[in-house]
Parts: C-alpha cells; sequence; structure tokens
C-alpha cells in the first residue's frame, strides 16, 4: 500500500469516526430533550438502559476518533491540517465533558432506584442536557472541521 493510500486512509477513517461520535451524540441529545416531560420513574429507566449501552460503545469510538484525527494532524499539510487540528481540539472538548461532567452525573443516575430519585433528579438531568450540548456542538464542530480538511486535500 502507497503512503499516500495509507495517508488517506487515516483521513477518511478520522472522518468517520468523528462523524459517528458526532452523530451518536446529536442523537441522543435529541431524545434527552424528548424524554424531558417523562415522568421521573420512566425517565430514569430510559435513561439507565441508555447510558449502559453508551459507557460500552462510545470509548472504543472516542479512542479511534481521537487516534485518528491525531495523525490526521501529521499526515495532512496546509489548510487541512489546521482544520484537523481544529477538529482534534474540538473532539478533546468532546472528552472532556464527557469524562467532568456527564460520567459523574451517568454514575449518580445508575444508582438511583426508578421512581425513588432525589428530589432534585430534574436539576441534575438539565445539567446533564446542558453539559451534552456542548460536547454536541463540540463534537460537530469537529467533524465539519474534519470534513472540510478532507476536502482541501
Amino acid at each position: 500500500m502507497s503512503s499516500v493510500a495509507l495517508r488517506y486512509g487515516v483521513v477518511v477513517l478520522a472522518v468517520v469516526a468523528i462523524g459517528l461520535v458526532a452523530g451518536t451524540l446529536l442523537g441522543s441529545g435529541l431524545v434527552g430533550l424528548s424524554a424531558k416531560g417523562l415522568p421521573e420513574e420512566m425517565w430514569t429507566k430510559s435513561f439507565q438502559l441508555e447510558d449502559a449501552l453508551y459507557s460500552k460503545a462510545m470509548p472504543p469510538l472516542f479512542v479511534t476518533s481521537l487516534a485518528a484525527l491525531f495523525v490526521s494532524c501529521f499526515v495532512t499539510r496546509g489548510s487541512a491540517r489546521g482544520l484537523f487540528v481544529a477538529a482534534t481540539v474540538f473532539m478533546l472538548v468532546v472528552l472532556i465533558v464527557t469524562l467532568w461532567g456527564e460520567v459523574p452525573l451517568n454514575q449518580q443516575i445508575q444508582t438511583w432506584v426508578p421512581g425513588a430519585a432525589p428530589a432534585n433528579w430534574a436539576d441534575i438531568r438539565d445539567r446533564w442536557l446542558a453539559n451534552h450540548l456542548v460536547r454536541t456542538i463540540a463534537g460537530l464542530l469537529g467533524f465539519v472541521c474534519a470534513t472540510v480538511g478532507l476536502a482541501k486535500m
């Protein structure tokens, strides 16, 4: 395989991976917003089920995305490189908000008994949604940067 093909392969992997992250975040955010109207017991059960899935599926996708984006910063040139650096920074924002904002809330919510959540459960849900909005915007901006970066190669 030629070095050009390998370079393009890594860059395409970066775009696909960050696209999957951004799409997953967008979908999860939309579900979270629509679930705001649910009573606590139903919301808690739904959130706990979704979190159990995402906590297994997302880490490998995050690692793949970050690794491919990082390598893309070194195999691209000119404005494409700048766009992949920006995409990597946006993905790091997603990771930071996830680890320091969302994961602690996820762990807290996983301990709740549906129907007997704390009195401030809606505040915690809304804080999760606000954090999620930040990481969704960062993920989407990263995807746009990576896609434009690929087009400029």
